[in-house]
């Protein structure tokens, strides 16, 4: 019933118990890149923000710059 009104299901990915050590986790890796892909920007690094709106849209903004940067084209060799 949850996935018809959200159209997304939360899946908690954790460590076996077994494991000691680094463990490489699915998906995980995913979620990482793209928060330090975000820590370049500097207002989203600084607690700027006074409504949580303003940095949702500035999440939004830099996430679509990021996007775009992976349309450009090659420089030719």
């Amino acid at each position: 019933m949850a996935e018809a009104v959200v159209w997304w299901v939360l899946e908690i990915v954790s460590r076996a118990a077994e494991t000691v050590g680094f463990e490489l986790l699915p998906r995980r890796w995913g979620v990482e890149r793209t928060f330090a892909w975000l820590n370049r920007y500097r207002r989203l690094r600084k607690a700027y923000e006074f409504l949580p709106s303003r940095s949702g849209g500035m999440i939004l903004v830099a996430m679509i710059h990021l996007m775009v940067g992976g349309l450009r084209p090659y420089p030719p060799c």
